[in-house]
C-alpha cells in the first residue's frame, strides 16, 4: 500500500533531499522499497573513462541513507503538486532588513562565527569561520542547490558550511533570491538576476582574497551558476578561482543529455517533472540551450581553475558531469571526476548528518582541494586558445 503510494507520489512531484531539512530518528513502517535506489540492468550511460567508487558494505547502502530518503518522502508525503510542494519548500521567514531568518543552535554560535548579511552589490550572504580551527588563508565561495527554486545555505547545507569553516576556510554562502521570490516591480527573478548575482558575490570575496586563494563549491543548481560565474569571469578577464568542486551538478537545464532518459527509472530523486518545472522558471521563456541558462552548452577554452566533478551512477544528471568533464579534458584541462555507484543526487548536501556516504562523498571533494596545485600559474594543463566563451 505505502510502496504504490510512494511509487506514485515520485513519479508526480518528489524534490531532492538537499532541499528538505532532513528528519531523521526512528522510522517505523517503511515506505518505498530499499531496493529501489540500485541500479538495473537496462541499459546505462557509458562512463567507463572515470574513476566508480562502490560505498555499499555486502551489497548494500548504510541504513542511515535509506532512513533519510525515507524521512524525506514522509515529510512532504501529503503536500500535493509541484506547485505546491515548491510553495512550501520556498517560504521564507524575513526580518526587518529582508535577511533570512535562521535557527542557528547555541552550541553552533559557541564554535563559529556566523555572519548573515547584504553586500554592497545587494547579494545576501552568510559568511561563516570557525573560531577553533586553523586558519588556511583561503576563500571558499558556496552556491547551494534547490533548482534554482528551493533552498538556502544554512538549513540546506549547514553540515558542509561548518566542515568547510573547521578546515580553516573563511567561507561566503550565497543566499542568491530564487525563482520563487519576487522584485519590487512583481516579476519573479530568473537566470539573468540570479547570475549577476553569482558574479557580484564572488567579486565581492576578490576584494578580500587573490583568485588563487579562491575556491568554489556548487552543488546541483548551485554547480550551474558556479560554471556560469567562472565563465563570466572568463568572458571578462576575471581572475578565476583555484579550484572548482562540483557536486551532481545541473547544467543541461534542456533536459537534453543521455542520462535524463536512461537513469530517468533509476533516480528516486527525479523520476517525474519537477527539474522540467524548475527549469521553466528559471529560463523564464528563454531558450534552455542557451549556454548562460545552461553551462552544458558553454566553451571553456579560457578556463583556468582546477575542476572535479563528482556524481552519482544512476542520478539523471550524470551526463551533465561527464559531457562536461569530456569536454575540459579534451581542451587540456585539470580535471578529475569522481562517480559513485547507486548514490543519489548531490548526497554531499547530508555532510555531517550522520550519513557514511554523505561524509565519504564530502571527503573525496575536500581530498582533491588538499592535493591539487593551488592558482591558475600552477595549473600546467592550461592553454590559451581563444575564443568565444559562451560557447
Amino acid at each position: 500500500m505505502y510502496n504504490k503510494k510512494l511509487r506514485k507520489f515520485v513519479k508526480t512531484f518528489s524534490v531532492s533531499v538537499l532541499s528538505l531539512g532532513l528528519v531523521f530518528g526512528a522510522i517505523n513502517a517503511p515506505i518505498f522499497a530499499p531496493q529501489s535506489v540500485y541500479a538495473t540492468e537496462q541499459a546505462k550511460v557509458y562512463y567507463d573513462d572515470f574513476t566508480v567508487v562502490d560505498l555499499k558494505k555486502d551489497g548494500k547502502l548504510s541504513d542511515t541513507y535509506l532512513n533519510s530518503l525515507e524521512a524525506a518522502f514522509k515529510q512532504i508525503f501529503n503536500i500535493g503538486s509541484t506547485d505546491k510542494v515548491l510553495e512550501f519548500m520556498c517560504a521564507k521567514q524575513l526580518d526587518e532588513n529582508g535577511l533570512t531568518v535562521m535557527k542557528i543552535p547555541a552550541d553552533d554560535h559557541a564554535n563559529y562565527d556566523i555572519n548573515n548579511y547584504w553586500t554592497e552589490d545587494g547579494v545576501r550572504m552568510l559568511q561563516i569561520t570557525s573560531k577553533k580551527a586553523k586558519k588556511n588563508d583561503r576563500a571558499l565561495v558556496m552556491y547551494h542547490g534547490g533548482a534554482a527554486a528551493i533552498g538556502l545555505s544554512w538549513s540546506t547545507h549547514g553540515g558542509v558550511l561548518k566542515a568547510m569553516a573547521d578546515k580553516g576556510y573563511d567561507v561566503y554562502a550565497v543566499d542568491y533570491h530564487t525563482t520563487k521570490e519576487y522584485k519590487k516591480d512583481g516579476t519573479a527573478y530568473n537566470y539573468k538576476d540570479i547570475t549577476e548575482e553569482g558574479l557580484k558575490a564572488y567579486l565581492h570575496v576578490l576584494k578580500k582574497y587573490k583568485a588563487n586563494s579562491i575556491d568554489m563549491w556548487g552543488d546541483s543548481y548551485g554547480g550551474n551558476l558556479a560554471l556560469a560565474t567562472d565563465v563570466q569571469l572568463m568572458e571578462k578577464n576575471i581572475g578565476q578561482p583555484a579550484n572548482i568542486m562540483l557536486v551532481s551538478p545541473w547544467l543541461n537545464l534542456a533536459s537534453a543529455s543521455e542520462s535524463y532518459t536512461v537513469n530517468y527509472e533509476s533516480d528516486v530523486l527525479f523520476c517525474n517533472d519537477f527539474l522540467e518545472v524548475c527549469s521553466a522558471l528559471y529560463a523564464d521563456g528563454d531558450d534552455a540551450m542557451k549556454p548562460e541558462i545552461s553551462p552544458y552548452y558553454a566553451s571553456y577554452i579560457k578556463a583556468k581553475s582546477n575542476f572535479h566533478f563528482v556524481a552519482g551512477t544512476t542520478e539523471r544528471l550524470l551526463s551533465d558531469t561527464i559531457d562536461t568533464a569530456r569536454k575540459l579534458r579534451k581542451l587540456g584541462k585539470n580535471v578529475e571526476v569522481t562517480l559513485f555507484e547507486d548514490v543519489m543526487h548531490d548526497i554531499a548536501s547530508q555532510t555531517g548528518l550522520g550519513v557514511y556516504e554523505a561524509d565519504e562523498v564530502y571527503r573525496c571533494v575536500t581530498k582533491f582541494m588538499d592535493t591539487v596545485p593551488q592558482g591558475e600559474k600552477q595549473n600546467p594543463y592550461w592553454i590559451d586558445m581563444g575564443g568565444s566563451y559562451w560557447g
